[in-house]
Order: structure tokens, then sequence, then C-alpha cells
């Protein structure tokens, strides 16, 4: 009995290009179901599925010498896909400083008359889960992470300085 037929099947019963069709077939499946991640058992309590509402404050650094203040109290934040983060409570600016490095080896801090850093405070709603705040399940706000954020009049990166759930 030979392995393989002048038909090209395999034990006179199963054709090679079908093996290959269900194994590239499988593959798919595989790749597409490990890419994604498993689900575990936490993603389906009911925690993470209610909508929570929440307050987070951010430091937006480095704007760069803004003719128009970028951000007001009542703007909307968007998130780098254009899901609503929250909407504005308070706003401070403070002069950018940043530490520069001098001839002598001594560092310095230095007060640019150009930048701004801004600190928001922002309230939202959104999913809480174990790491963070969930914003339109693509967002997340976690503290110490960067966050690409846009208003009206400004887009830009921020950090996110804390997370916290309102009663």
């Amino acid at each position: 009995m030979k392995i393989i037929d002048e038909n090209g099947k395999l034990f006179s019963k199963i054709s090679l290009i079908d093996i290959f069709i269900v194994l590239t077939i499988l593959f798919l499946l595989f790749s597409l179901i490990f890419s994604k991640g498993l689900p575990s058992s936490s993603t389906s309590s009911a925690s993470e599925n209610s909508k929570v509402k929440y307050s987070t404050s951010l430091k937006v650094y480095g704007v760069y010498n803004p003719k128009r203040e970028p951000f007001s109290v009542g703007d909307n934040i968007y998130g780098n896909n254009g899901e609503n983060i929250g909407k504005v409570i308070s706003v401070e600016r403070k002069d950018h400083t940043s530490t520069v490095k001098l001839s002598n080896g001594e560092y310095a801090e230095y007060t640019s008359p150009l930048y701004a850093d801004y600190y928001l405070k922002i309230e939202g709603e959104g999913a809480l889960n174990d790491k963070g705040i969930s914003v339109a399940g693509t967002q997340m706000l976690i503290p110490c992470d960067n966050v690409a954020i846009s208003t009206k009049y400004f887009s830009g990166n921020s950090i996110v300085l804390s997370v916290e759930k309102m009663a």
C-alpha cells in the first residue's frame, strides 16, 4: 500500500490539499483566539461590566505658549480613539519647569517662559476593573500611565496622576 497514490491522496483516502486547508484554518483560529487573549473569570464579573462614576487627575505637560487657554471648566476630554473620557471640573496652570545639567556638572531647575503644565480634574463614567477604569472599552485610565487626550483646542499627551471611584 502506497502512502501517497497517483491522485495525491494520503493512504488513498484523504487529499493532501484538504489536510493543508484544514491545518490552515485551525492555525488561523488558534492565532485569533490567542492574539485577543483567553477570557478569564474576572472579565465576566459584575463589577467590571457595570458603569461607575470616577474622578481622575491628569497632568498635561509642556504645552507650548498657548495663545488661547487649551482647557476650561466644562470642556469634554477625548481619548486617542475619540472616546469621551469625561468633563473638566477644575483647571490649574503652572509654569513648566525642567531640570537642566550645567556645564560644571551640577543640575538646576529651569522655568520656561514658553511652556506651561496643566493639572486637570476630570469626572466621567466607565467600567471598573483591577487595573483601573476602562473608558468606552478602549481607553484605560491607570495611575502613572501616559494617555493621549484632545479637546477643542488641544491634542497631546498627559500623565494620569490618580483615578478614584466616586460614591
